[in-house]
C-alpha cells in the first residue's frame, strides 16, 4: 500500500532542494556571462556565452506587411481569446489531453 503521506512530504523537500540548486545554477550562470561572448574552456569543458534572440515581430511587420508577404506569416487560434469568446462547454470540447497529468503539491 502506497504511503501518501510519506510520498508527499518527500515532494515538499525535494522541491525546497531543486529550488535552491536553481537558484544556485542561476548565481553561477549571471556570474559565468561576465566572460563575454563566445566559447571558453574552463575546467575541462566548455562555457559557451551567446545573446538570447527573438525575431522581433513589430519591426517584421513593418517591413514585411501580411497584406504584401502572407507567405511569412500563419494564422493560428489564440487560447485566451478563446476561452473570453467562446462558452466554456464549447472550449471544452476543443481540449485534448497531452501527456502525463500534471501534479501539483503546494
Amino acid at each position: 500500500m502506497t504511503d501518501y503521506d510519506t510520498l508527499v512530504k518527500e515532494y515538499a523537500q525535494l522541491t525546497d532542494q531543486k529550488n535552491s540548486i536553481d537558484e544556485r545554477l542561476d548565481a553561477i550562470k549571471a556570474e559565468l556571462r561576465s566572460l563575454g561572448a563566445g566559447s571558453h574552456p574552463i575546467a575541462g569543458l566548455t562555457v559557451s556565452i551567446s545573446p538570447t534572440r527573438r525575431i522581433d515581430e513589430a519591426k517584421i511587420a513593418l517591413l514585411y506587411p501580411i497584406s504584401s508577404h502572407p507567405e511569412l506569416y500563419t494564422a493560428k487560434p489564440d487560447p485566451k481569446k478563446l476561452r473570453a469568446e467562446l462558452p466554456a462547454k464549447v472550449v471544452d470540447t476543443l481540449m485534448h489531453e497531452v501527456g502525463e497529468p500534471r501534479v501539483s503539491v503546494r
